[in-house]
């Protein structure tokens, strides 16, 4: 995702919270141009809040030593909406991020990208439902495409790659090895027709 969402460069050592409890204080502007309203210890945003930038981007959510943590909702400017769990200003855990054109990606996040299991679904009616690893597709997962296509089993960076077995909305079916989006290596093919 790559947001950065909420952070400010300052370079300040994070002072001791322990013991302290959050103040809700008046909207303040905070680093570049950002308005934030909400819970505060000391100079630090900790607790509930929100933040909003002059582009029109906004933050609600949690936070902790001055960065988004715990629960919150990002709006892009452009409209994309990510909806989870945060650390450290970025997308951590469990999230749902929906783009305006409706597709959208919901499960695990590391550091901002895809990272675990997920479902995506896509503005055409397709959907992946399986393993990230740094924002690609790596692993098991089941792809079905809006014509009713379908695959199952092993994809690499983002592409049909190892074992998997493939139908066609025609009924054919190939069963067997992968490289880069293509049938190669051991293999057995099908026709609707039986053949």
């Amino acid at each position: 995702m790559g947001n950065q969402c909420c952070s400010e460069a300052g370079g300040e050592n994070v002072e001791d919270l322990g013991g302290h409890k959050p103040k809700a204080r008046p909207a303040q502007t905070v680093g570049q141009g950002a308005v934030y309203t909400g819970e505060w210890v000391g100079k630090r945003r900790h607790g509930h809040g929100e933040q909003t930038w002059p582009d029109g981007a906004k933050y609600v959510g949690q936070w902790a030593n001055d960065k988004a943590q715990g629960e919150g909702r990002f709006e892009h400017v452009e409209g994309d909406v990510y909806e989870g769990q945060w650390l450290e200003d970025k997308a951590h855990g469990k999230g749902a991020y929906k783009h305006t054109d409706g597709s959208q990606y919901d499960g695990d996040w590391f550091h901002d990208k895809q990272h675990g299991t997920g479902i995506e679904t896509f503005q055409d009616g397709s959907r992946f439902e399986g393993q990230y690893v740094h924002g690609s597709k790596i692993g098991e997962g089941r792809f079905q495409w809006a014509d009713g296509s379908r695959y199952e089993g092993n994809f690499d960076k983002n592409t049909i790659h190892g074992h998997g077995s493939y139908v066609w909305a025609d009924g054919r079916k190939y069963e067997g090895q992968w490289v880069a989006n293509r049938m190669h290596g051991r293999g057995r093919f099908e026709w609707s027709d039986g053949r």
